[in-house]
């Protein structure tokens, strides 16, 4: 029994082993497509099928890495959302096949009847007799356009309705028709190879994600030193720059052309950091922003692409999946079901996920519209939505500050949070001094929130600026609304903290009854008022 204990661990620690090890080539290899959205790479002759055959729509996302699967014979394989690849190899080389996963998962149906065999085939159907089934309309379509026998196989049923959909089997696949699509994209297939894994599992660890590849010529774990100087305009060229005074930061480069193609400050919001190269996602070049973190990631061809990270993923928002009863019988203008997570998106939250980039910019719905804090929201894998009633119809839809929680939440380092000026010297290191205020922040506060129907009392305010920065020489009036009278208590200019106080004289006021003062902040040709009060008392 100890010797079986051992030789399971040495065979468990080696294909550990060779896994890492196969994972860090692929990391380098310019062969090799990384898939963020279930952390996979998909390399090589598997890469190439993925890419000539249908990509995304045929296989969906890659669900494992590529190993030698000891349940299917020693054969190198990898599973998809929709299929399982294998590589077969004779005597003239190697080829990728699709795996039987109807035929493994026991899907089986009873052939047509006799009469019901056509005495032809035709454009609209097709008998097969090696399954005994008949295949017609948009399913025949379907089949002929998207790969036919290679991607699909021979048919295991007639179409039928299952689980409200109009469904047919064939021995790879499982496809689902929705009427209300345009002809060529009626027929979607469903996540066989999902199914196929809740079913058999593995044997092995080889869906657990991979790292993402590094940003090339830095390395995995590359230190943000190594990078740039961090929220500088690019070197020679300053017009490939925008800054943003709100947040003291520079977008450029392939950051601002994504910025400017995707939405702008409707999808993104102010940027919070520079961009950076950041060792907690594999090295990856990043930049946060209020409501998004961009990736730079290598696009296969030598060149790079951005991407947006899965925040709500990473924060952990995670609900049940929509139960079967309320899933729609099929997708409309209105509604539409994510068999990948599971949950369904509808009315002003589906207009403005089509409306507004789709996958690309939000990822799949993690929840349904629920009710929180006040608002109807619903989380997607990169974006939580507010549904706001008393916005004009387009614009009821609102994103929350996702990056932000995000940067509440994790730690980032200071260096690439700090505002900056214009000219890129960070604030507070001897550059060419502040930025630029445009906007006013102000608090105030009393000495003593109860007093006495005599004696002192001493106003406090604190001046920053849109950056959070202190304002010097900012000038402010306070007026006290006593229940009687109004006294005006003139404050000195802010100092170099942004702060100022003033003690001034009580008037005797009715106990209980709440004197408010109205601060009024005017710095250049901005202001800004706030308030605070105490409570007479004997």
């Amino acid at each position: 029994m100890k010797a079986k204990r051992f030789v399971s661990f040495l065979v468990a620690s080696v294909l550990i082993l060779t896994s890492a090890a196969a994972v860090a080539a692929r990391a380098d290899s310019r062969d090799c497509r990384y898939f963020k959205e279930t952390g996979h790479y998909v390399c090589g002759q598997y890469l190439e099928y993925f890419n000539a055959r249908g990509g995304l729509e045929i296989f969906g996302f890659p669900l494992t890495e590529a190993f030698d699967d000891p349940t299917h014979g020693g054969l190198r394989v990898q599973y998809f959302q929709r299929a399982r690849m294998e590589l077969h190899r004779d005597g003239s080389g190697s080829r990728i096949m699709l795996g039987l996963l109807v035929d493994e998962l026991g899907y089986t149906f009873p052939a047509v009847n006799p009469d019901q065999v056509p005495s032809s085939n035709s454009p609209t159907q097709h008998y097969f007799p090696e399954t005994g089934h008949i295949v017609s309309h948009a399913f025949l379509r379907a089949f002929r356009e998207k790969g036919g026998l290679e991607i699909f196989g021979y048919p295991r049923s007639e179409f039928f309705y299952e689980n409200g959909v109009v469904v047919q089997y064939f021995q790879r696949a499982r496809m689902e028709w929705y009427s209300d699509r345009p002809p060529s994209s009626q027929i979607e297939l469903a996540n066989m190879g999902e199914i196929y894994l809740e079913r058999f599992g593995l044997p092995g660890d080889y869906d657990e994600p991979a790292p993402p590849p590094a940003r090339k010529g830095s390395a995995a774990a590359a230190s943000p030193t190594d990078a740039p100087p961090v929220g500088a305009p690019t070197a020679g060229a300053p017009e490939d720059c925008k800054y943003f005074p709100e947040t003291g930061h520079h977008v450029c480069d392939a950051f601002l052309d994504y910025y400017r193609a995707k939405g702008g400050s409707e999808i993104f919001g102010s940027p919070l950091t520079a961009p950076f190269n950041d060792p907690d996602h594999g090295g990856l070049r990043v930049q946060y922003f209020e409501r998004a973190r961009m990736e730079l990631h290598p696009d296969g061809a030598g060149g790079h692409q951005v991407l947006l990270g899965l925040l709500v993923d990473e924060l952990g928002y995670t609900f049940p999946p929509v139960a079967p009863d309320q899933i729609p019988a099929t997708n409309t203008s209105r509604q539409r079901y994510f068999p990948e997570t599971k949950h369904v998106v509808s009315h002003a939250f589906l207009f403005a996920f089509r409306e507004k980039g789709g996958l690309e910019i939000f990822g799949y719905p993690r929840s349904e519209l629920i009710y929180e804090d006040g608002h109807i929201v619903q989380y997607f894998q990169r974006a939580r939505m507010e549904w706001r009633p008393k916005n004009e119809i387009g614009s009821q839809i609102e994103l929350t500050e996702l990056g932000r929680v995000y940067l509440e939440r994790f730690d980032v380092p200071e260096v690439h949070r700090r505002p900056r000026p214009r000219d890129g010297a960070a604030a507070g290191s001897g550059g060419a001094g502040p930025s630029t205020v445009i906007k006013l922040d102000l608090s105030a506060s009393v000495e003593h929130p109860i007093t006495g129907p005599e004696g002192t009392q001493t106003i406090f305010v604190h001046v920053v600026d849109q950056q959070g920065q202190p304002v010097a020489g900012a000038e402010a009036a306070a007026q006290v609304r006593y229940p009687s009278r109004q006294e005006q208590v003139m404050l000195p200019a802010t100092d170099e903290s942004g702060f100022t106080r003033k003690s001034f004289d009580l008037v005797p006021s009715p106990p209980g009854q709440k004197v408010v003062i109205e601060v009024t902040v005017t710095y250049a040709d901005l202001s800004g008022t706030t308030q605070a009060s105490f409570l007479p008392w004997h």
